[in-house]
């Protein structure tokens, strides 16, 4: 298994086959149950022009949770970062449609704050084939803008304090999976 790391942030190709990836959306992504993207605190969430995308939730106990959680480790020891990781949230399976983002942002400070825990590492899966949509690029970083892997199958795994975004979506459906790692607050 291999991974690069460039300014904290650690992609690794294909992880899962492009037809295991397509069983993630056909399985989990219901369009009847999907829910517009909000952006908050655990007990204060609402709707905003930053972020335009649709949501569902991949259970706990799914493979693709145990593949994410493993990789988010991996980085989170193969970079040094040094985070005490305890647990993950549920992963959340996004759907960026035409005209749909996620500005700039960081993980850390949206949840959990209210349970005593922070996120610590962000996990993302590219689940789309890439021919199938323009636009959707995540970009992570400060000074140095990284375009994430968009490879089908690929993951990428970054510090949740790490400021990064989803491009607008010009053409075509773009779908991925996150997941956070979780630790104790940090002080």
């Amino acid at each position: 298994m291999s991974g690069k790391n460039k300014e904290r942030i650690w992609q690794f190709g294909q992880c899962v086959l492009p037809q295991d990836c397509q069983g993630i959306i056909d399985v989990h992504f219901k369009p009847e149950k999907a829910a517009e993207a909000k952006i908050g605190s655990l007990t204060d969430q609402s709707l905003n022009p930053y972020r335009k995308s649709r949501l569902c939730w991949i259970p706990e106990r799914e493979s693709i949770t145990l593949v994410m959680f493993t990789h988010g480790l991996i980085a989170n020891f193969k970079g040094n970062w040094g985070f005490d990781i305890e647990t993950s949230e549920q992963a959340q399976l996004g759907e960026y449609i035409d005209g749909g983002h996620y500005d700039w942002h960081v993980d850390e400070e949206f949840f959990n704050k209210e349970k005593g825990k922070h996120r610590k590492v962000s996990v993302v899966m590219q689940l789309s084939d890439p021919s199938t949509y323009e636009g959707g690029d995540l970009l992570l970083g400060y000074a140095q803008k990284t375009p994430a892997s968009r490879e089908r199958g690929s993951i990428v795994a970054f510090p949740s304090e790490l400021m990064h975004k989803v491009t607008p979506v010009t053409k075509g459906i773009r779908y991925s999976a996150t997941l956070w790692l979780n630790g104790p607050l940090m002080t």
